[in-house]
C-alpha cells in the first residue's frame, strides 16, 4: 500500500471513529439548557506534505471548540468540530467540489436555514 493510501485510510478511520464518539456524546445532553461560551479556533499546520490526485498538498487541522454549560447542573462539557484536511494552492475544480458537497449537505437534511445556529456558534 502506498503512503499517501495508508494516510488516507488512516484518516478515515480517525473521522469515523470521531463521529461515533460525537454521536454518543450527544444523545444526553439538552442543548436548550447551555450556556455557551465564546467559540474558539485553532489553525494547526502539521508540516506534513503529500501529493493528492497529482497535486502538492499540506495537512492542515482546524478545530473550533465552544463550551456548554448546564445550567441545572453547572456541569460544563466542550463541543468541538474538527477538520482534518489535506489542502492545496492550485484546485482548479473548487467551485463543482463547493456545489457537490452542499448538494450532499442538502440531501442529509442541513440546509443553510436549518444548520444556522450550529453554523454561527461554529
Amino acid at each position: 500500500m502506498r503512503n499517501n493510501e495508508r494516510k488516507c485510510k488512516n484518516a478515515m478511520a480517525q473521522a469515523e471513529e470521531g463521529q461515533a464518539a460525537q454521536s454518543e456524546a450527544m444523545m444526553g445532553m439538552d442543548d436548550s439548557e447551555c450556556e455557551w461560551s465564546e467559540p474558539r479556533a485553532e489553525v494547526q499546520r502539521t508540516g506534513e506534505k503529500a501529493t493528492v490526485a497529482g497535486l502538492p498538498t499540506e495537512r492542515v487541522k482546524v478545530t473550533a471548540t465552544q463550551t456548554c454549560k448546564d445550567r441545572k447542573t453547572n456541569s460544563s462539557c466542550d463541543f468541538s468540530l474538527v477538520l482534518d484536511q489535506w489542502m492545496t494552492p492550485r484546485f482548479d475544480a473548487k467551485e463543482e467540489t463547493m456545489a457537490y458537497y452542499l448538494s450532499y449537505a442538502e440531501k442529509m437534511g442541513v440546509s443553510g436555514t436549518g444548520s444556522a445556529d450550529f453554523a454561527q456558534r461554529a
